[in-house]
């Protein structure tokens, strides 16, 4: 990689790294998050992978608050009509005064502006109702009623029933880890995070029984530090 910029420069071009979001270069939010998480730099432990695992669970935590509350905005929440959406509904009052023609032509539009934001939320983030529901799914396999579902849920599932709790606290707003920067989660959004899930299919095809069925909450083989 050293000499590639002497032999074709137009080629090393495609292996540079310097994206931009904000005013941050995607190497800068890097320092930023290993600063935040300075005290785990150096150590192969299982705390310290747990640590960033719980990180990256947060984060998705913070955007599947902000799906819902955008869905429910764009499904007609008239109590949380964003402020664009307020002069549109002006616009359409005064338009009903004009003519039939106008009135359903505003209308076909506002229609059409957010059934269209609707589907770019739900391509975007949708996704993370399946987070959603492997939590909903731990805590309750971890507070059946039937013994056996709950012995082993704490048993085999007792780390993945931990996040599970800790996600259902994020989204009430309880126990939110301290001073996050806003620089750790640019990260997340924009250099770490696969934004196509479904490229993981991967883990699909292996058999159930080596993630205990879940996606989201849970620790690979692989991923274990040795």
């Amino acid at each position: 990689m050293d000499d590639l910029a002497q032999a074709d420069r137009e080629i090393a071009q495609q292996f540079e790294f310097n994206h931009v979001v904000g005013s941050h270069t995607m190497f800068g939010l890097v320092r930023h998050y290993e600063r935040f998480m300075r005290q785990y730099r150096h150590e192969l432990t299982e705390e310290a992978f747990r640590a960033h695992i719980m990180l990256y669970l947060y984060w998705q935590s913070q955007r599947f608050a902000e799906y819902r509350h955008a869905k429910n905005i764009l499904e007609g929440s008239q109590d949380e009509l964003p402020g664009w959406l307020h002069s549109r509904v002006s616009e359409l009052v005064a338009a009903l005064a004009d003519s039939e023609e106008n009135r359903w032509q505003t209308v076909a539009q506002e229609r059409d502006r957010l059934d269209a934001a609707l589907e770019e939320l739900d391509e975007s983030w949708s996704w993370l109702n399946q987070v959603d529901e492997e939590a909903t799914d731990l805590i309750r396999r971890f507070e059946s009623a039937d013994p056996s579902v709950s012995r082993h849920a704490r048993l085999v599932l007792r780390n993945e029933c931990l996040m599970a709790y800790r996600w259902r606290d994020w989204l009430e707003g309880q126990n939110l880890p301290n001073d996050v920067p806003e620089a750790v989660m640019l990260l997340f959004s924009h250099g770490m995070h696969d934004t196509v899930p479904e490229k993981m299919d991967f883990r699909s095809n292996q058999q159930a029984n080596l993630f205990h069925g879940y996606r989201y909450f849970t620790v690979r083989g692989v991923e274990v530090p040795t």
